[in-house]
């Protein structure tokens, strides 16, 4: 419904104007709109819940937060998709590999905890103690054509390390509609 504007008529007598009940009548109409606008609106109610899309359209809420084992996600109605996931791993730099030194195992290649329709950005990190270390992407567990899974990835380093812990944390970036 359009905003009904109430005739006050001409100055200073009001003639050709609204009489009172009609001027009320379109007044309280004005206010059951606001009222119910109000009530289907973004609210503190229903900022955060269930994101969801119709043709494009976002029809939920304006974000969602949610984990599950394989890590974190937000989603935004606007599309945007942002997942994270940390670990500690014991792991002992020591495998002669390209002119630098890697780990034994590699960690990775499991699902996102949302998914994505295209490729997302994804960076990695790793903190551990004993100096930087450098992060590998495992090349046949993560290609162009694949977005459901975190990369595989080697941790390195430029001389040897005894068995140590690891953080690895990855976000990726990108959409979910």
């Amino acid at each position: 419904m359009a905003k009904q504007v109430i005739n006050l008529g001409t100055a200073p007598s009001g003639a050709g104007g609204d009489d009172r009940r009609s001027a009320w009548v379109k007044a309280i109409a004005n206010f059951d709109e606001i009222y119910n606008f109000i009530a289907t609106a973004f609210n503190r109610a229903n900022v955060v819940g269930t994101v969801s899309q119709s043709a494009g359209v976002p029809t939920g809420a304006l974000m969602e937060r949610g984990s599950n084992a394989n890590g974190t996600y937000e989603k935004y109605a606007c599309g945007t998709l942002i997942c994270r996931r940390a670990f500690a791993v014991l792991r002992t730099i020591n495998v002669a590999y390209n002119g630098a030194y890697a780990a034994e195992g590699n960690e990775g290649n499991k699902p996102f905890p949302a998914a994505f329709i295209a490729m997302p950005a994804i960076s990695i990190t790793a903190n551990g103690t004993g100096g930087p270390t450098m992060i590998g992407y495992e090349n046949d567990s993560f290609s162009d054509t694949t977005y459901t899974n975190w990369p595989s990835v080697l941790l390195y380093g430029t001389t040897p390390r005894s068995a140590r812990y690891y953080t690895v944390c990855y976000i990726a970036s990108g959409r979910w509609f």
